[in-house]
This record gives structure tokens, sequence and C-alpha cells, in this order.
């Protein structure tokens, strides 16, 4: 099967996965210059959040019927356009309303951008260095978001991310004549095994709950250091060390591999999850540095381990795409779960709740992935998985 390989398609297709992921990276500022700037309440903050997200999850799932039918090119020229012009139309909106269905549309054409970089990248020689690729330079100009933007808003408000959005994806226009014109010829998938259906979606439904503690969570990040009294500069440095600990979470994962099975990595992680959410709920800059850093470094490190049980327990791919759908709505339902239960002046909720989803996770996942630890044993030892 032939497989992407020409220097400038693989660059295009890094600098998609660059773009793909720059909306959700800016939630924690949006949702704080919205308080500011608009006067958003806790609720309306984290419905913004949501509806944020919930259009980048939206498209991944549109985008999975007919992302191999139709040229990439064109698609990508499509979402970009439609992350510019959502943005330059965002900057004159004071409607609440009109702003949440705006940004919306703005992640809509983020979720385009987000299929045809997870399958661009997925048709490479090596997915897993292309895809290291492009974390990195997310996570480089995450860096630079959170160093940067937080004095800008101060003297632009919500313009200054709009802005900074539209220019980045504009930045990718010059690299799309370079992508694939359509995705390589994929082999006929053989059918997944009936008895991992039900474990598949139950992997699933675990993974939407961790992805809506952590949407939860990330959306609300800014909102905490504010209300604790932090300037946005010292909030803008917080987060962007968030992200150096991302790096490391990916890396002790990616070393540790499946050395010590699956279970044991997950149930670590999310313990150390539940840990730094509650290390919110205490006062000052050190536990509030510590707590965020620790929550950002467990997300990334358990988050191969999950997609990789949907993986073995579909290896056809038919059904595992749907992970996309979980992930990406569970992160946007997260922020608007926990809008219900704040109260003003708090943001306990966001400990509370979230741990409540973490351990949820663990009560649908480690079943699972005990007993892939068992039938991978088994079979390293020469006999029949059950």
């Amino acid at each position: 099967m032939a497989r992407i390989n020409d220097p400038r398609a693989l660059f295009a297709c890094v600098m998609m996965y660059m773009l793909a992921p720059v909306g959700m990276s800016l939630i924690p500022l949006l949702v704080g210059a919205g308080a500011d700037s608009l006067g958003l309440t806790q609720k309306q903050a984290g419905f913004l959040a949501s509806a944020d997200l919930a259009g980048i999850a939206v498209a991944a799932v549109i985008c999975t019927a007919w992302i191999r039918r139709w040229a990439w090119r064109p698609l990508a020229v499509a979402g970009i356009a439609v992350i510019v012009l959502s943005n330059v139309i965002s900057i004159r909106v004071e409607s609440f309303p009109y702003l949440c269905l705006l940004r919306f549309i703005t992640e809509f054409g983020q979720g385009i951008i987000y299929s045809l970089a997870m399958v661009s990248i997925g048709d490479t020689s090596k997915p897993d260095r292309y895809f290291a690729f492009g974390i990195g330079m997310t996570v480089l100009i995450s860096i630079a978001f959170f160093l940067l933007l937080p004095g800008l808003i101060q003297v632009y408000g919500l313009t200054a991310i709009f802005i900074t959005h539209a220019l980045v994806a504009c930045a990718v226009l010059p690299v799309v004549p370079w992508l694939p014109r359509r995705g390589v010829t994929q082999p006929q998938a053989v059918t997944a095994r009936a008895g991992n259906v039900a474990p598949l979606f139950i992997v699933m439904v675990g993974f939407m709950f961790y992805m809506a503690a952590e949407g939860g969570l990330w959306a609300y990040m800014e909102r905490i250091g504010n209300h604790a009294g932090f300037t946005p500069e010292f909030i803008g440095r917080a987060l962007a060390a968030t992200q150096v600990c991302s790096v490391i979470g990916a890396l002790l994962a990616s070393w540790l591999s499946t050395r010590y099975g699956r279970m044991l990595p997950i149930v670590a992680g999310c313990s150390l999850f539940i840990i730094a959410m509650m290390m919110l709920l205490g006062k000052g800059a050190a536990f509030f540095v510590s707590a965020v850093c620790l929550t950002q470094f467990s997300y990334i490190f358990i988050a191969p381990y999950l997609l990789l049980l949907c993986v073995e327990l579909d290896p056809t791919g038919r059904l595992y795409i749907l992970s996309i759908a979980f992930k990406l709505g569970g992160m946007s339902l997260g922020p608007s779960v926990i809008a219900q239960f704040l109260v003003p002046g708090s943001y306990a909720a966001v400990s509370w709740l979230g741990s409540v989803f973490l351990l949820a996770t663990l009560l649908l996942i480690v079943p699972q992935a005990l007993r892939l630890d068992k039938n991978h044993r088994s079979s390293s030892a020469g006999h029949v998985p059950v």
C-alpha cells in the first residue's frame, strides 16, 4: 500500500496537525477574556467553552463519513476559511448567544482540519514520528500563546484571541497545495470480533468521562487562577508550564509503553489526576501551579493507553474511529455539566465533579484493561486468549 512520503506533503500534514488543536488550546484564555470583557457569569463561561468544543466534535464525526471520498485540498481551504471568517466576524459580536454560535462555527472549521490531520498523518510511512512532530509544534505555539496573549488581552480583550487564531490559520494556508490530493487506498478490513464490540463501547464511554474531566478543568483553569487573585501574566506562565508537563507525560507513556501492562499506568495516572484536582482546592501559588501542571501531565500520560485499548479491541478500525466522537464529545460536555453545579465565588465543583468523572472512568476502564492484560500474558506464554 502506497504511503505519503514526499517531504513537502509531510510538512503540510504536520502543519495541519499543528493548527488542529489551536482552538482548544485557547479555551482558558477565551473563557477568562469573555468573563472580563463581556461580564459572563460562571455558567455562561462554561457554556461558551462547551459551544466551542462541540463544533470540533460535530465536524470530526461528520468528516468520518466522507474524509476519504472528497479531495483534501479544497477541504483544507474550506476549513481554514471558516476559521478565519468566523474569528473576524466574532470581533464585532457582543451578544452571548451569537458568540456561542460563532465559536461553534469556528471550531467546526477546526474539526475539518483535525480530521484531515489525523487521516493524513495516519497515511504516512511513520505516523508515530509525524504525530510527535505535530505535537511538538502544538506545544511550542501553545507556550507562545500563554506567554504573550495575557498582556494583549488586557489591552484588546477578546479581539486579541480572535485575531491570533485567524492569523495562525492564515499562516497554514500556503502549505495547502502541498497536501496529497486524497488519502492512500486502504485495504479491505476484516470483520471485528463480535465479542469485542461491547467492551469497545464501554471503553469509549469511559474515555468520554475522562475527557469530560479534562474539558471541565481546562475551560475553568484560567478562572480558578483569577479567582485566587493571580495576575494574568502569572496564570499565563502557569499555563505555559502545563504544556511542558504535557510533553513529559507523553514521553513517559512512550517510554513505559506496555511493559507494566495497561491497567497499572491507567490507575496510577487517574489517581494522580484526582490528587491534583484536590490540590486545586488549596490556596497559594504553589498549590495552583503544582495542581495545573500535574493534571496536564496525568491527562497526556493516560490518553495513549485509552487509545491503545480502543485499537486492541477493534483492530479493523471500523468502530475505533468513533473514539474521536466520544473523546471530543466528552470534552465539550464537561464545561456545561460543571457549569450547572458552580456557585458564585467558588470553583470547587470543578475539582469535585472532575474527580467523579475520573472515578467513573476507572470503574469502566479498569476491568477491560485487566482483561486485555491477562489475554496478553496468556498469549505471550503460548496460550490462546480467552
